[in-house]
């Protein structure tokens, strides 16, 4: 989401040529604005590990792809369904609302598990004979 939200801010007429509608350099920027927004706030929650952290993106990402869908629904005939970025983002938000509404509902996971930043450990045993940290 913070890659393509990214793309869509600093270049949105030449994302427009693949976008799954026809595509504004301001609608541009405001769809990159969006997703350029949950994928920090995702991004950080990831790094922190921890659900109550991670649970401050499931309204956001719910309520965005919920919105996102209606819309989808009432403009279908401006998508382009005959290319494959539009059944790609429609995948996408039925990720994220199942993402969302998971994490809402309490049925994800407990502990996320998210990669150690650059000169941290994994918690877990410690491992002896090694030096000491």
């Amino acid at each position: 989401m913070l890659a393509l939200g990214a793309v869509l801010l600093v270049g949105p007429a030449q994302a427009a040529r693949w976008w799954p509608w026809p595509l504004t350099a301001l609608t541009g920027r405001a769809v990159g604005a969006w997703l350029a927004g949950l994928g920090i706030i995702a991004a950080q929650s990831w790094q922190a590990g921890r659900r109550e952290v991670v649970a401050v993106v499931f309204p956001a990402t719910t309520t965005f792809a919920a919105l996102q869908l209606a819309v989808l629904a009432g403009y279908a005939g401006s998508m382009h369904w005959n290319q494959a970025p539009a059944w790609c983002y429609l995948l996408f938000l039925a990720s994220l609302l199942a993402t969302g509404v998971a994490g809402l509902t309490g049925r994800g996971p407990r502990r996320l598990t998210a990669l150690p930043l650059r000169g941290q450990r994994r918690h877990g045993p410690a491992r002896s004979g090694g030096p000491s940290s």
